[in-house]
């Protein structure tokens, strides 16, 4: 089996580009070209010789452009990253009777309810980058391809910055730090969405039922405030020495931004994933805490 990885040095895609190779045959690609293949998807014309000389059996689609705030700006780079080139994908994937595999984000979603989002909920994006990722999940959707869509969001993991890595920096060099108390999601490992991606696929490739879109982070709830609470406190209990502690975060509402693009309401509803794929989605605080307790050296001498 051949299978084809865009965004290879994305948080994500950095995970995946190992994992993936339990399924088969994996060319994993950047912006760069690779032995005449390249995996710069806005670059529309390598796009589709990419996929028509290496003619693979799934296409994992990682790369994005992920800035919120930039995204503003440069929004003709967002919709030809996280839209436009969808249109393209998931043609050849369908003229190959491939799969494609494609991530989206809980920011198709315009945060006022009071409820975790099901996938037929009404989408309603207040950002650019909210925008672009549905007008790509529309384009896949749209088709005809067989398609496996996972919106996710609030993911972390041991390469480049994250949440948890700007709060331990900041509590070491004992900065003010203020984080906002009114967003709330589920923190969700890289490792583990990747993990739950390729059982995923090997589940679609023997039942058809399962091909379409679904919500999968980790289990749970949380504010940025709680989290960054939860993280402060899991060093404090292990005597590891910080400038500021637990209760000196200072917790402060959205409202300190001049314009929020971010919506207040993150948490998706992983149900839907569970029932059909017949797992069950780890907590974030146990996925947290596993994962400071494998990283925090690492993440000590990071910062």
């Amino acid at each position: 089996m051949k299978i084809l990885l865009f965004g290879k040095d994305g948080l994500l895609g950095n995970e995946l580009k190992f994992k993936l190779g339990q399924l088969g045959n994996v060319v994993a690609l950047n912006r760069h070209k690779t032995n005449f293949l390249s995996g710069n998807i806005i670059n529309f014309d390598e796009l589709i010789k990419t996929i028509r000389t290496f003619r693979p059996d799934i296409v994992v689609n990682a790369a994005a452009y992920t800035n919120v705030e930039k995204a503003e700006i440069e929004y003709r780079l967002a919709y030809k990253t996280n839209s436009e080139a969808l249109e393209i994908i998931s043609y050849e994937t369908r003229v190959l009777e491939s799969i494609l595999v494609h991530y989206s984000t809980n920011y198709v979603f315009d945060g006022i309810s009071n409820k975790s989002w099901n996938e037929d909920d009404f989408a309603n994006p207040i950002g650019v980058y909210g925008k672009s990722k549905l007008q790509g999940e529309n384009i896949i959707k749209s088709s005809g391809c067989k398609y496996l869509i996972l919106r996710t969001g609030w993911v972390y993991g041991i390469q480049g910055n994250n949440f948890i890595s700007k709060i331990l920096q900041l509590a070491q060099e004992a900065r003010e730090l203020k984080v906002v108390n009114d967003q709330v999601g589920s923190p969700t490992n890289v490792s583990l969405l990747a993990d739950l991606s390729i059982y995923a696929i090997c589940k679609i490739q023997k039942d058809a039922r399962l091909y379409g879109l679904y919500h999968l982070t980790s289990c749970g709830i949380t504010s940025w405030y709680e989290y960054a609470f939860f993280i402060l406190s899991w060093f404090k209990n292990k005597g590891f020495n910080l400038k500021i502690g637990p209760n000196q975060i200072i917790s402060i509402s959205s409202d300190n931004y001049a314009k929020s693009i971010r919506p207040l309401n993150s948490m998706l509803n992983c149900n839907l994933f569970e029932r059909k794929f017949s797992v069950k989605i780890p907590h974030w605080k146990t996925e947290v805490s596993n994962y400071l307790l494998k990283y925090n050296n690492f993440l000590f001498n990071k910062n």
